[in-house]
């Protein structure tokens, strides 16, 4: 009986210690899984990002060798926000750039790529083979912009009925609004801001439909501040994304991405404030660059 006694609470002990063992088996387990599920994008190899072309302050690719094979880079708000990002997140990543967004696009969605960093939600754009990732990091302003001393005033777009515009591809914003636009408006699309900005100065079109900070940087770097003002009134106001490839193991970043955004560091204000230095920065860059009046004078002489 005496060991009976004797053998019960040792048992326990031992059933006790089972059960410990166990669990921390269990939760070593668990790590180890964890651990395996970020050996890969980001941790054992870098991220592939890229983003729009012909877009500052949102998106641009820079060509670092002057030959065709030229390695492509992409710069711009949504690789800033990375930076800020990875940092948080201790992953890597590598910059990569095409001659067209639809390219940029296409690769994604084959996995040739991980990460775009500039997308508006499009479903037909996008679609099967990538999943977006909530919130989005910057709402874009979308107004019109007229030669000086021709304004006129417009509160929505059937006031753009009657008018010729244009707006620029780089932006891909054409896709987002042509269902909204009424019948009688009429928007021509052209390729960067140059040939738009001089259709408006030739007055060829009445108005430029774009993005107040696209239009910003590009006025400064073709010294045409004083000569096209915009209209008061935002049209429309599209939000930029990341988006991840489905079709590599980087998708599983998603829910951290989302976490990381909605920190404070990232608040819109923030956000707004790098925009800002982006477009100073662009500015800066084509400062001592002939204005584009400058380069018609040039021309006629």
């Amino acid at each position: 009986m005496k060991l009976l006694k004797l053998a019960l609470p040792i048992f326990m002990i031992v059933c006790s210690a089972v059960v410990i063992a166990q669990t921390v088996i269990e939760e070593v387990q668990e790590e180890k899984k964890i651990e395996l599920q970020l050996q890969g994008c980001g941790y054992s190899r870098p991220i592939r990002v890229a983003g729009m072309i012909g877009n500052p302050p949102f998106g641009w690719v820079v060509r670092h060798d002057e030959r065709d094979s030229g390695d492509l880079e992409s710069f711009g708000l949504g690789r800033q926000i990375l930076d800020k990002l990875a940092e948080k997140l201790k992953i890597s990543y590598v910059s990569m750039g095409f001659l067209s967004y639809n390219k940029a696009i296409s690769a994604l969605k084959k996995g040739d790529i991980d990460l775009l960093l500039t997308a508006y939600y499009r479903p037909q754009d996008l679609g099967a083979g990538t999943t977006i990732v909530t919130p989005g990091y910057f709402k874009n302003i979308f107004t019109v912009y007229f030669k000086k001393g021709k304004e006129f005033p417009v509160k929505s777009f059937d006031d753009l009925e009657g008018w010729k515009g244009v707006i620029r591809r780089e932006e891909n914003i054409y896709p987002l609004i042509y269902q909204k636009l009424p019948k009688g408006v009429n928007i021509t699309q052209v390729s960067t801001a140059k040939r738009a900005f001089e259709m408006l100065m030739n007055d060829e079109v009445d108005y430029l439909f774009t993005s107040s900070y696209s239009a910003e940087a590009e006025l400064r770097r073709y010294k045409l501040n004083d000569e096209i003002v915009s209209g008061s009134t935002a049209l429309f106001d599209p939000t930029l994304f990341f988006v991840f490839t489905t079709n590599s193991d980087c998708w599983k970043l998603k829910e951290k991405f989302s976490k990381a955004l909605r920190d404070e560091d990232l608040s819109p204000a923030r956000i707004e404030e790098m925009t800002r230095n982006l477009i100073d920065e662009w500015g800066e860059k084509f400062r001592d660059d002939p204005g584009l009046l400058d380069e018609e004078l040039n021309d006629k002489d």
